[in-house]
């Protein structure tokens, strides 16, 4: 599972990705990032970093197994992207 930036995120997407979850618990989560705002022109809009917390719950609370195993398998998403020195 990747989570991005999505201006069309939904209960339906939110319920789609706890579904994965259930379905395949060995399956990577990763975000492309946790920022919390993007800027557009001068102003601010929500970034991946709201939507993220929301998946993260439904994975823990689908599959509670997730909380015990390390990253990128439990219910806390890798951020593949900035500030990541890894994958920079």
């Amino acid at each position: 599972v990747v989570v991005g930036w999505d201006t069309a995120f939904n209960f339906y997407k939110l319920t789609w990705s706890s579904l994965v979850f259930q379905l395949h618990p060995e399956c990577f989560f990763y975000a492309t990032n946790d920022d919390a705002a993007d800027r557009i022109g001068k102003h601010l809009v929500p970034g991946n970093g709201c939507v993220l917390p929301a998946i993260e719950a439904a994975c823990l609370s689908c599959v509670p197994s997730r909380g015990r195993k390390s990253q990128p398998y439990n219910a806390k998403a890798v951020s593949l992207g900035k500030p990541n020195p890894d994958f920079a």
